[in-house]
């Protein structure tokens, strides 16, 4: 399952959906154009990377130029197919997939979250946190990191009943329960359709 903190890696469809979007259009004009100005790739200098990895744990080390694998290795366990937890990797990959959502019309960023999780509705600070809020970290939320744990069942459950411990948009506090809220208010607007489902329309 992709989630926040999750394993796995996105799907490559929802991506190129995205490219269309204006919004998204200067990013990857600026890769592209970084991309062309790039020198030629070594096969030495890969190797010695991947050997560096290699002996600090890594598992493994793509490296690809203009669209082609130039070098691909794998250690410690690390394999093409094999699943790995990204944790923190996740939080662009949702910011992503909350454009998208704006774009087709599923939220605005100012929102409130009470909206959709109405559960929050009768706290007096949680029913002013904005969905720009949930996706800065501003959202006065504990951070919750525990919530990394791979015993916890139901982590979007678990996230949404976290105390705040700041008025909303008056702290950066850094943890996983901010996209973890986010992904329980997206499974919520997308009403039974899985969020790998949306990504990969």
């Amino acid at each position: 399952m992709f989630a926040p903190g999750g394993l796995g890696k996105p799907p490559l469809p929802f991506f190129r959906r995205f490219i269309g979007n204006r919004c998204a259009l200067p990013i990857f004009a600026l890769l592209l154009t970084s991309a062309s100005g790039v020198a030629q790739i070594r096969p030495s200098d890969c190797v010695r990377a991947a050997k560096y990895s290699e002996s600090k744990r890594g598992v493994s080390m793509l490296v690809m130029q203009n669209g082609r694998t130039i070098f691909e290795h794998y250690a410690n366990g690390g394999s093409a197919g094999g699943r790995w937890p990204i944790f923190s990797g996740t939080k662009s990959f949702w910011g992503i997939a909350a454009l998208a959502a704006v774009h087709d019309g599923l939220f605005r960023l100012d929102d409130l979250v009470s909206d959709t999780i109405t559960e929050w509705k009768s706290d007096p600070r949680k029913s002013r946190i904005t969905i720009r809020q949930l996706l800065s970290q501003t959202d006065g939320v504990e951070g919750a990191s525990r919530l990394q744990r791979a015993s916890i069942r139901d982590r979007n459950a678990m996230a949404i009943r976290l105390p705040t411990v700041a008025e909303p948009g008056a702290a950066f506090i850094y943890g996983p329960s901010h996209l973890q809220i986010f992904s329980e208010l997206l499974r919520r607007k997308l009403k039974g359709r899985s969020s790998i489902a949306y990504f990969e329309e």
